[in-house]
């Protein structure tokens, strides 16, 4: 059996004054020591236009957290409806569009 997370960086600039980037910081230091707990994989929970704990930059947020981690799997949840899965369809896939043309 795999076990997992399934977490948000807390990004309430109101809660933690003037250390705003603490939200960001406690999220990735706690996936570190989960890897080094043995956990599998990281599910980053995504409320992208809810207004609700969102992260601005989830992609940027998931790529630090690879630069910090080796084993651990990264996945995104979007949550939110079609309409928030299709803005943020938009956003990704001209990233990786080129690259499906040409492989």
């Amino acid at each position: 059996m795999r076990f997992g997370l399934f977490c948000s960086a807390q990004v309430n600039a109101r809660e933690f004054g003037l250390k705003t980037g603490q939200g960001f910081r406690d999220y990735l230091d706690f996936n570190v020591e989960a890897e080094a707990l043995g956990f599998h994989s990281s599910f980053l929970v995504e409320h992208h236009f809810t207004g609700w704990n969102q992260v601005s930059t989830t992609l940027m947020l998931l790529t630090c957290l690879a630069m910090k981690t080796t084993t651990l799997r990264l996945l995104l949840t979007i949550s939110g409806g079609k309409e928030q899965l299709r803005r943020f369809a938009h956003e990704i896939m001209p990233k990786f569009s080129s690259k499906r043309a040409t492989a």
